[in-house]
């Protein structure tokens, strides 16, 4: 799971990739989740703005600070209340137009 700024924030919302259809809710995985929950680690990339970093190397990153990470799950217990997956269906497929564009 990619995050922009995970390490700032309180809680992360964790949902799957647009294109479910109805027959789908079983695969529906949407969900909040404490940051500083247990089992959940944060990998996060090196910082770009330190003045150390080439712009030839970096062209993007040096410009543009924002700080992505990975988030790792491991053995994380998500609480039945923080998802309800045939609820977390129709929320998800709300987040997309019937074309697809979000």
């Amino acid at each position: 799971m990619l995050a922009t700024l995970a390490p700032i924030t309180d809680e992360v919302i964790i949902y799957s990739f647009p294109g479910f259809t109805p027959g789908d809710e079983r695969h529906a995985v949407a969900f909040a989740l404490p940051i500083d929950t247990p089992g959940l680690r944060i990998i996060c990339r090196e910082p770009m703005q330190d003045g150390t970093r080439s712009m030839f190397d970096h062209p993007l990153a040096s410009r543009y600070e924002e700080m992505d990470a990975l988030l790792v799950f491991n053995d994380v217990l998500v609480l039945g209340t923080a998802s309800s997956y045939t609820t977390m269906w129709r929320r998800q497929t709300a987040f997309v137009s019937n074309d697809g564009d979000r």
